[in-house]
């Protein structure tokens, strides 16, 4: 009850009129007792004498996230990145809130003005993902190779979201180029590895489609990679190769995949 009682002190005993400092820590105290509403009030009380504290107006705007006052919640941020224009973490507030508010197409005007002045996750993560939720692709590729010209360790998501952006954008040679980037620089990714040589059968460079799903290192456990193998070894008439990748036993879950044995059993 230190909290309560600290609370009855400044509101009772305590003048906070003149004293910022109270009206500050009574605000908090209010929030952490959970009444967010009286929170709200010696917030404002103490923000009309400290018009330049943008801490606190953030404070505010995320107390007014809480009560679902999404319009008074803009407004506290926007007038704290007045104040401090060069914040970047109130700005993407901003178009958290506005996301909130049933505005994602303006978030995302937010999002991709900051992604030019940062790469961080902090960004880009939130921005990526909101570009996908959007269908807006072009962002979505944008997030992306910043996020990966940024990165000195990039993951296979990336490549394969990357890949998938210029897709939908029927952009099947900027596909195949994330796709034979992100393999060169994670070749342990037998995901990457997959797309790649899916996108290169679809280009009918069926040699080179081989070359590339042979190195998958589960190629005898994984049914979508052993079924493409197959069917690259058919149409490059690699009998050779047919006979030494049945030569070894398959998985359980190759063995009993329909498609993989009608294949098995053709050969």
């Amino acid at each position: 009850y230190r909290d309560e009682d600290l609370r009855l002190v400044l509101e009772r005993v305590v003048p906070v009129d003149g004293r910022p400092d109270y009206t500050l820590r009574l605000a908090r105290l209010e929030v952490t007792l959970g009444r967010y509403e009286q929170a709200r009030g010696y917030f404002e009380r103490f923000l009309a004498g400290e018009a330049g504290a943008a801490d606190v107006m953030v404070e505010l705007g995320r107390l007014l996230v809480e009560l679902s006052r999404f319009d008074d919640a803009e407004a506290w941020l926007r007038r704290a990145a007045a104040t401090r224009p060069d914040d970047l973490a109130i700005r993407r507030e901003i178009a958290d809130v506005l996301v909130l508010r049933g505005q994602p197409h303006d978030a995302l005007a937010i999002y991709a003005e900051l992604a030019r002045q940062s790469a961080s996750d902090e960004i880009i993560v939130p921005y990526i993902r909101l570009a996908e939720s959007l269908g807006r692709y072009g962002e979505l590729v944008r997030g992306l190779r910043t996020r990966i010209a940024q990165s000195t360790t990039p993951v296979a998501r990336d490549y394969l979201m990357l890949a998938y952006g210029y897709e939908v954008g029927d952009d099947a040679a900027q596909r195949k180029a994330a796709l034979e980037e992100g393999l060169r620089r994670l070749p342990e990714s037998d995901e990457l590895r997959l797309q790649l040589a899916s996108a290169l059968t679809a280009e009918k460079d069926f040699v080179r489609a081989q070359a590339v799903v042979a190195a998958h290192t589960r190629l005898r456990d994984e049914p979508a990679a052993a079924e493409l193998y197959f069917d690259l070894m058919r149409r490059n008439e690699d009998v050779a190769a047919e006979r030494r990748f049945l030569a070894l036993p398959f998985a359980d879950a190759v063995a009993r995949d329909e498609s993989v044995r009608e294949r098995i059993a053709r050969a």
